[in-house]
């Protein structure tokens, strides 16, 4: 019994060569140009390959659908014209031609089927020491699948033999556009993918490129100045430097109203908000300098402009003057030093 499996397996493993390597597709009777043209899904280490290759530009993605959806109608112009064919047969001639068009799908399947389950599996498990339960189960499968393919073949060559080469022809031209249909249809959802994807990536790069282009126009358009001095008192009066802007750097408008907190507190305060540095930016930009002004607070005690550019003495005066108006309370957090 185990000689006899090994031959029919064997006979099965030639025919399944032989039937891979071949064309199943025979649409010349059609006389349909282009069938049988189509892509078939591709194997697995090309797909491995692919799948490390870099996206198309979003060009070649919405080209790459346009060329998938002109495929399909292709395919599908190719299934009417057969379909009206079909329908200008007997209903006898019809009905055979059906019938051989579904006996060469079988015999397609079970091809597909084993070749894509087994492959050189059953070679291996005979070359191998496996165990016999193991082994006696792989063979009394693969010699199932050779006869049911054998069984698939004969069945189809008899119905091939009942009927006239032309409507042969024609049955399998049928199945074969049914094939091309498929692979059509997955290539253009492939494709389909592939743009979405391709108009993901390219709106991420208008984003960023919108996001520089904006940055460096605020880059271009910040003011200027010199590196201010940390000693507020060398920024004013006569030790005043002389690279301070009239915009920002220098103190303008009225003094800072006397008595208050002590500098000792000032200068908690801003250790406590900035660390003392007086170009203190704060992560999302909006707080500036050493007591974290944003623009609008910064404008309605004096001449608007960049917080973080002012000289220090400019900045302690607002401050002053802020908290002269409003107490500590501008600064939540850092105001108890104030207190």
């Amino acid at each position: 019994m185990p000689s006899t499996m090994v031959t029919r397996s064997k006979r099965w493993i030639a025919a399944l060569s032989l039937a891979v390597a071949g064309s199943l597709g025979v649409t010349g009777g059609l006389n349909l140009p282009g069938a049988g043209e189509f892509p078939v899904p591709m194997t697995l280490p090309e797909a491995a390959a692919q799948s490390t290759a870099p996206l198309p530009s979003l060009s070649d993605a919405q080209a790459a659908v346009v060329a998938a959806e002109a495929q399909v109608d292709a395919v599908a112009r190719m299934q009417t014209a057969a379909q009206h064919r079909l329908e200008g047969l007997n209903l006898s001639e019809a009905s055979l031609v059906e019938q051989i068009a579904a006996a060469r799908r079988e015999m397609r399947r079970w091809t597909v089927d084993a070749y894509t389950s087994d492959r050189h599996g059953l070679a291996q498990l005979l070359a191998e020491q496996s165990d016999p339960m193991e082994r006696s189960a792989r063979l009394t499968f693969a010699s199932s699948t050779a006869s049911q393919f054998d069984e698939a073949v004969r069945h189809y060559e008899r119905l091939k033999a009942q009927v006239e080469p032309a409507l042969v022809e024609l049955a399998d031209g049928i199945d074969q556009l049914a094939a091309d249909r498929q692979s059509a249809d997955n290539a253009l959802l492939a494709a389909r993918a592939m743009e979405a994807e391709a108009e993901r990536l390219h709106a991420e790069a208008q984003r960023q490129a919108a996001a520089a282009k904006t940055l460096k126009t605020r880059a271009t358009q910040a003011p200027t100045h010199a590196q201010p001095n940390t000693n507020a008192d060398a920024d004013t009066g006569a030790g005043a430097s002389s690279s301070d802007r009239p915009g920002d750097g220098a103190v303008q408008g009225a003094p800072a109203p006397a008595g208050g907190p002590t500098e000792e507190q000032w200068e908690r305060l801003r250790h406590c908000e900035a660390t003392g540095n007086y170009q203190a930016v704060s992560a999302s930009g909006k707080y500036r300098g050493a007591y974290q002004f944003d623009y609008q607070t910064w404008a309605t005690l004096g001449p608007p402009g960049d917080p973080a550019a002012a000289s220090p003495a400019e900045q302690d005066r607002r401050a002053r003057l802020l908290y002269a108006s409003r107490g500590w309370r501008p600064w939540p957090q850092c105001g108890r030093h104030l207190r």
